[in-house]
Formats: C-alpha cells, sequence, structure tokens
C-alpha cells in the first residue's frame, strides 16, 4: 500500500504561496489529534494502484470523481481507477459516509 504524503514546496503549481505546516499528531484511525476531527471530515480514496488520497470534499462529474486534496487542489480521475471496495472500508472505519454512485 502506498502512503501519498503532502508536497513540501512552500509554492503551489498556482505560484500562490502556502502557509507552512507544523507537525500534526494523529491517532490509530489517522485523525488529528489536535482538535481539526471537528471540521469538515477527511474522505480517503483508494486507488487500484494500491495509493491511497485523503480529500477533504469529492464530487462526481459524469464518469469523473473531482475531489480536493488537503492542500486545497483540486484533482479529478476516472472512477474505473478508484478501488470502491476498499475506499468503502477505509470511510467506514473512520465513520465517514462515502458513496460513490453505480457505473454501468
Amino acid at each position: 500500500m502506498t502512503v501519498v504524503y503532502p508536497q513540501s514546496s512552500t509554492a503551489s503549481a498556482a505560484g500562490v504561496p502556502r502557509t507552512s505546516q507544523s507537525a500534526r499528531a494523529y491517532n490509530e484511525n489517522g485523525r488529528d489529534l489536535q482538535g481539526t476531527s471537528a471540521k469538515s471530515p477527511i474522505y480517503l480514496i483508494a486507488f487500484r494502484d494500491r495509493s491511497i488520497r485523503a480529500a477533504e470534499a469529492y464530487w462526481m462529474e459524469g464518469r469523473t470523481l473531482c475531489y480536493v486534496t488537503l492542500q486545497h487542489e483540486q484533482r479529478q480521475t476516472p472512477v474505473d481507477t478508484i478501488d470502491r471496495a476498499l475506499t468503502v472500508q477505509l470511510n467506514r472505519e473512520l465513520h465517514v459516509p462515502f458513496q460513490l454512485p453505480a457505473m454501468e
């Protein structure tokens, strides 16, 4: 399994400076122990290449999954690149509702 970490760059692709990131502590389920879990949920998206990405929001546009990373970058991927079963399992374990529409 591959874990994707945020880039260490201090500037975004658009040239907008990012704020510096401080060290944070997480529990065994990936929840922030410093109180940010009271905010919006964090969704885990598992891909068929065995990588997992965290997202703060997601939506479907046709057969494309669009999502916003924790670094506030909008990404998209064809829905058939998602490991649906693992994605649902990971989010269920974190008590985060996650649904993808059935694709024919």
